[in-house]
């Protein structure tokens, strides 16, 4: 998942485009299985990579400057009501 402002991800050449965008973010991660995610300069900005596992998440922006990824498996109400009940804000640490 690539996750940066809209300025910075207009430069995104992509898979198929022709720069070297997604080698830069992938070789990394290729590299080191146990690196989760990343940050990469991408058209003078800070993007973060991160390499999600297969599957949906929903991104929520709280502010100009914070947002949320949330990623649930929801098979019956009882883990519904355990993911309403969490803290609204778990930092996480990409490098670890």
């Amino acid at each position: 998942m690539l996750i940066a402002d809209r300025e910075a991800l207009s430069s995104w050449s992509g898979v198929s485009g022709d720069g070297d965008d997604y080698q830069k973010a992938c070789d990394p991660l290729n590299a080191n299985p146990n690196l989760q995610g990343l940050q990469l300069e991408l058209g003078g900005h800070t993007a973060i990579v991160w390499d999600m596992p297969t599957g949906t998440a929903d991104v929520w922006r709280l502010s100009a400057n914070s947002l949320v990824i949330v990623r649930p498996w929801v098979d019956d109400e009882s883990r519904a009501a355990f993911l309403a009940s969490l803290p609204r804000e778990i930092p996480y640490d990409l490098e670890n």
